[in-house]
């Protein structure tokens, strides 16, 4: 009777399975974008209900774009072909077809002109420094270019100003018309962005935020000593420079470094230290059972689909760069190849303001960044408190206090993207870990 039992209810299951792949969405492609302009060398396109991204191919070479324009780079005048189309990341849909190839005679535009002119005729020592029209100051090794919310205000002042903040507009802070966005969610593989006003006060700036604390078993301390609160608590954080690492010393023209080697017309640029945090490097997939690890979907790994290239570009860069710096910032294609600077899987370029660097440029000799990062302790990075308390892993050992880990751009394989530990070592991890911290690199055109 048992077995007869058993039978029944297995003819049950699978009847119950087999129906139920008949109720299986059917995909819906993506419409084809439609290339309205091509101008100064940029091709604009219209919005795609659904899509996440796009992908530009000129001639055989394809790019991926997240907003609705791509800048074309080239070496030399050439007649190219273009075509788009329109990439998901949701599973009820699938990419769009390719759009009707068009001709365009790219034309390499003229030098910028160089925004960097001597302060001191003194390039010899370490003191060297130059000065923008701008506002931009630099050292020999370093340069401090755009602002960010970087230095907790101290428990004392943290009091005064929400005093101040709860009698405006009675007292003398002011809202600005800037904003400095954070990640609101502390789950696996999302990214909620939250604005966070900034405040003027008494001609300093501030940004008033919700901490989310990472570490509950460990007592955090920010950078003065003082505690860092649990979640929920309201903390106030000072606008700052952000300090550059020039990365590329050694190359620059010689009225930039008299020492210099001149192959190098742009100034390379990684920050001194762990800018931001608390956002993952790709979505997490479903969890296969309750407490267990989340599967990693596909392309999660890969810069182009990346959250913090979509944040890097579409929040970062407006909101720590004025528009005369814009002007400088160059637009690169980036390359989003393997560890080993091969590319077998043909993965695209992608054309960024800001973007990671890669475990290549950072860990291979000939890396463009090799020089600055090629001993483990010159690769770690102190945190900055706003990324301590947003939801940002700190080190807490003697040896290694105040390190965090920050992402490189780059693939380890299918489930895991590379990042530089704590020791300045490289390992990898699932891109969904939403704790990790950030350290953006760009260029600065010199001529």
């Amino acid at each position: 009777m048992r077995k007869f039992a058993l039978c029944v209810s297995l003819i049950l299951l699978f009847s119950m399975v087999s129906c139920g792949t008949g109720d299986l969405p059917e995909l819906t492609k993506l419409s084809v974008p439609e290339i309205t302009e091509i101008h100064d060398n940029t091709v604009n396109w219209n919005s795609v209900p659904n899509a996440a991204s796009y992908v530009v191919k000129i001639d055989t070479q394809e790019y991926s774009v997240i907003g609705l324009n791509y800048t074309i780079v080239l070496s030399a005048d050439k007649t190219v072909v273009i075509m788009l189309k329109a990439k998901s990341n949701d599973v009820l849909y699938t990419d769009s077809d390719w759009t009707e190839a068009r001709a365009y005679n790219y034309i390499k535009p003229a030098p910028v002109s160089n925004i960097l002119t001597p302060l001191t005729g003194d390039w010899n020592g370490e003191n060297a420094s130059w000065v923008s029209s701008n506002g931009v100051r630099t050292g020999q090794y370093y340069i401090e270019l755009g602002e960010y919310p970087h230095t907790y205000v101290g428990d004392s002042f943290n009091i005064s100003l929400e005093s101040v903040f709860n009698n405006i507009p009675a007292s003398d802070m002011v809202i600005t018309d800037k904003n400095y966005t954070s990640n609101s969610s502390t789950d696996v593989g999302t990214y909620v962005p939250k604005t966070n006003p900034e405040y003027s006060y008494l001609g300093m700036k501030y940004v008033r935020i919700s901490v989310l604390e990472y570490n509950y078993s460990v007592m955090y301390t920010f950078s003065n000593s003082d505690t860092v609160p649990t979640s929920g608590a309201t903390i106030w954080l000072k606008v700052e420079p952000i300090k550059w690492i020039i990365a590329n010393w050694d190359r620059l023209p010689t009225r930039v470094n008299p020492s210099g080697s001149s192959a190098d017309n742009e100034m390379l640029l990684v920050a001194s230290d762990i800018v931001t945090g608390g956002i993952p490097f790709g979505p997490a997939g479903t969890t296969p059972f309750p407490g267990g690890i989340p599967t990693v979907p596909a392309g999660a790994v890969l810069w182009q689909e990346s959250m913090l290239r979509m944040f890097l570009n579409d929040k970062f860069y407006y909101e720590a760069f004025t528009t005369n710096e814009h002007a400088a910032i160059v637009d690169l294609v980036i390359p989003n190849n393997m560890a080993d600077g091969s590319n077998p899987q043909g993965n695209p370029s992608t054309q960024d303001k800001i973007f990671l660097p890669s475990y290549y440029e950072v860990f291979n000799a000939s890396g463009s960044m090799n020089n600055l990062f090629n001993t483990s302790a010159k690769r770690t990075a102190k945190i900055s408190d706003w990324a301590l308390a947003n939801f940002t892993y700190m080190y807490t050992d003697e040896n290694y206090g105040r390190n965090s880990i920050w992402w490189l751009r780059s693939a380890e394989a299918s489930s895991y993207v590379y990042h530089v530990g704590t020791s300045g070592v490289a390992n990898g991890y699932y891109p969904y870990f939403p704790s990790y911290g950030v350290r953006p690199a760009l260029a600065l055109a010199l001529s």
